[in-house]
């Protein structure tokens, strides 16, 4: 089997959803590293087709494109629904995440951390409610998102909650605001990592980022 190969920046921003998929399943890759100063070089290799990371070669392919990358792993590992309900649910809580992300994102540009703490204490816990009452139509909230298994649904929710509130950097200042908010989110992400042990270890061995 080719080898699969994942090209980003040192952070987990638009790339750690995709670690998260690869090693939630066990699927092993190589994580390429690519340090600022030696991006212009490979963009001018012609390596990812819109001039963007992250960059995945797996199957022949150069896939580029985080929400896509995504999808095809969804697709390919069978973690994406059929049903046309099921894909609704699956790709609302995927436009509300790239919202939540959009917002960090502009403080974390401006390296206006302040401001990022004060949005997602004043933002957050609303939100969280709402992703918990989605979780909710499903088992009372007590299983996943989407069906009795984890789907991109559950990957997308969880890389979230994990990066931004639970993280061993992010959960002094913000798991509060989890389980005061959102309790069976807060336990939503713990019975999500306990059901892949290879993900366990990966986020207990990886290095924190700011974002």
């Amino acid at each position: 089997m080719a080898e699969i190969v994942l090209h980003y920046f040192p952070l987990h921003a638009r790339a750690e959803l995709i670690r998260m998929i690869l090693h939630y399943l066990n699927v092993p890759f190589q994580d390429h590293i690519v340090q600022f100063q030696e991006w212009p070089e490979l963009k001018a290799s012609g390596l990812c087709e819109f001039g963007q990371m992250p960059c995945l070669e797996m199957d022949g392919l150069k896939l580029v494109q985080s929400n896509a990358i995504c999808r095809y792993l969804a697709h390919k590992y069978e973690l994406y629904p059929s049903g046309l309900r099921e894909i609704y649910l699956t790709e609302s809580l995927c436009d509300l995440r790239e919202d939540l992300y959009s917002a960090l994102l502009d403080f974390f540009k401006k390296k206006d951390f302040e401001g990022m703490d004060k949005w997602a204490n004043e933002n957050l816990p609303e939100k969280l409610k709402l992703i918990e009452k989605r979780l909710e139509l499903n088992d009372n909230g007590n299983s996943w998102f989407i069906s009795d298994k984890p789907t991109l649904a559950d990957f997308v929710v969880f890389e979230f909650l994990y990066d931004y509130l639970l993280s061993k950097e992010k959960a002094p200042k913000f798991q509060q605001l989890l389980t005061e908010s959102a309790p069976k989110l807060k336990a939503f992400a713990d019975r999500f990592i306990e059901s892949s042990q290879t993900l366990k270890a990966y986020l207990e061995s990886r290095e924190d980022k700011v974002f």
